[in-house]
């Protein structure tokens, strides 16, 4: 018995971070803390799916200069395969091509970016090998696109104005090989630790 019938990012990175967090947060669904700068993130994610405006003209302005696919936050699972082992897989990526071949990650937020980061960034390792599993392909084209933001003086989130900040990584099969091990590894973790609080 588990509390969910596939493995997510955030799921494994939640696991990850903290096995108690996650039995309180996906077991026994314990509300998480929103804070500000999550919710403003959810607000332009929601933009930039349905194509919609603010009514704030910096922020639509910034938007509208955000590149994307023809699929938009859209979720879609598929097994990953190892040996008899199967892990069910959930993926919902910002934007991304219909055949997997390509996608991009949107982040809003007031620390800068880096390259270093965004290479070791493990959402997108997590989706490089998602796409790897349907396709047999690592994607060439994979972005992560940086919307800077900062408090104003009433201590609300917003866009700074300036253009989104866009990274081009890659992943290798050597990253693809170790994330498909450790999503079996925590898939199997998890399963124990359902079958013992569910019990």
């Amino acid at each position: 018995m588990r509390a969910r019938e596939y493995l997510s990012h955030s799921q494994k990175i939640c696991w990850k971070k903290s096995p108690k967090e996650y039995m309180l947060r996906y077991v026994w669904e314990k509300k998480q803390f929103v804070t500000k700068e999550m919710k403003f993130g959810t607000l332009v994610a929601e933009l930039l799916e349905h194509g919609k405006l603010s009514g704030d003209l910096l922020l639509d302005l910034v938007i509208s200069k955000i590149p994307h696919f023809e699929v938009n936050d859209q979720e879609h699972r598929t097994d990953l395969k190892i040996g008899k082992n199967i892990v069910p897989l959930l993926a919902k990526m910002d934007t991304r091509k219909k055949n997997f071949k390509a996608f991009k990650e949107y982040k809003t937020g007031k620390i800068p970016w880096t390259q270093k980061k965004v290479d070791e960034d493990p959402q997108c390792t997590f989706y490089a090998t998602y796409c790897y599993i349907i396709t047999g392909e690592i994607p060439k084209d994979i972005e992560l696109v940086w919307i800077p933001t900062e408090e104003d003086e009433n201590g609300n989130i917003k866009v700074t104005g300036d253009d989104p900040v866009i990274f081009k990584t890659t992943r290798s099969m050597e990253q693809i090989v170790m994330e498909k091990a450790d999503m079996l590894k925590v898939w199997r973790e998890i399963g124990e630790a359902c079958a013992k609080e569910l019990l």
